[in-house]
């Protein structure tokens, strides 16, 4: 499987996560408040969970600006060499039973809705928010982001992040040197004239 998403970003990042386990994890830790991003950066214990169980991956912080978003479990990259900016480490991501992955701006977690994202139809649109359908189970994620290297005017034509999905029988864990925080993920600055 190979999808590409198109997203429009308006905050400072990308949240990638499964809307039902974010849910339930929510529901069973007690958590009610609507701003998950301000109660996961206060309480790290709990924002450090998400993210080594696999519940979100975040992507931050970098400028607004509309990316292209590929989920591939191919095995292979498929963004040509000379674009690609920066690869990370594995990150752990899970996927659950209603087999729905949703790519949104980082707001998503400051004015969290379970319910919208749950309900939320897959579409390929231009958006803030976009979710596709991705097999059940659990993932090692290497991000690769990507730019074009010749452009003018606004920015890249082609600017985002490849998600290369490997599925796995146990996560990958997350060592304090891999913290999700330590990543520069900025492809392009507004104002930057050449890559």
């Amino acid at each position: 499987m190979v999808k590409q998403l198109h997203l429009m970003l308006d905050g400072p990042g990308i949240a990638i996560f499964d809307p039902h386990l974010l849910a339930d994890f929510l529901a069973q830790q007690g958590i009610a408040t609507a701003n998950l991003f301000q109660l996961f950066q206060r309480d790290t214990t709990i924002g450090d969970a998400v993210i080594q169980q696999g519940l979100v991956l975040p992507i931050y912080t970098i400028p607004p600006l509309d990316y292209q978003i590929i989920l591939n479990d191919s095995g292979s990259s498929i963004v040509r060499t000379d674009w690609v900016r920066l690869t990370t480490t594995p990150f752990p991501l899970v996927v659950g039973c209603h087999n729905k992955l949703v790519v949104a701006d980082i707001y998503s977690l400051m004015e969290w809705d379970a319910a919208f994202y749950q309900q939320m139809p897959l579409n390929e649109t231009l958006a803030p928010q976009v979710a596709a359908t991705v097999a059940a189970g659990n993932y090692a994620v290497t991000i690769k982001g990507f730019a074009e290297r010749a452009y003018a005017g606004r920015g890249p034509t082609n600017i985002g992040y490849e998600l290369l999905l490997n599925s796995v029988a146990s996560l990958p864990s997350i060592m304090a040197e891999q913290d999700v925080e330590s990543f520069d993920f900025v492809l392009w600055q507004p104002g930057q004239a050449k890559a």
